[in-house]
């Protein structure tokens, strides 16, 4: 059997090695970085389900809404592989704000603060790793789906987000 360009093995370039190596690292700190957020708001998250579910009369519907945001979110990020997910140092001005509520609310214990840090947190995180045009389609599509549900209409988040 003659070896044809079929059998003979691809070699390896050192833009493919790169591009392996910096997957393999991005997707390595992406793992720490989940890891620490769920240590550092697992109190606030304890606190957040105990007062959605606290009584029907305070803010029941709330334990649905990060499962929905969730789901509205993963949609998005699947319909739209063609934008650049290049990362955005303006992370950083959201995230070091909700850092620094985060360690305020460690001392006095409020979780109130802490709530607010993670609302700061989550933009912040999408601007890092997905980067700035990945997170604007997000805001955009956000805010075209809640004006359509005030109006009354039916209208699709992409189709929102676009115009």
């Amino acid at each position: 059997m003659a070896l044809t360009a079929e059998f003979i093995p691809p070699k390896s370039t050192p833009a493919a090695r790169a591009a392996s190596v910096r997957g393999v690292w991005g997707t390595a700190l992406l793992a720490v970085v989940a890891i620490e957020l769920v240590a550092l708001y697992a109190p606030t998250a304890r606190w957040l389900y105990g007062r959605w579910t606290m009584s029907v009369w305070h803010n029941a519907h709330g334990l649905l809404i990060p499962f929905a945001v969730a789901y509205f979110a993963y949609q998005e990020l699947t319909s739209r592989r063609d934008l650049p997910a290049r990362s955005s140092p303006w992370g950083f001005a959201f995230l070091v704000p909700a850092m620094l509520l985060q360690a305020l609310d460690a001392g006095m214990h409020t979780e109130l603060l802490s709530a607010v840090s993670l609302v700061l947190a989550i933009p912040g995180l999408s601007l890092l790793f997905l980067g700035s045009e990945r997170s604007r389609q997000h805001v955009a599509a956000a805010i075209g789906s809640r004006a359509a549900a005030f109006r009354g209409g039916t209208v699709s988040s992409r189709r929102a987000a676009v115009g």
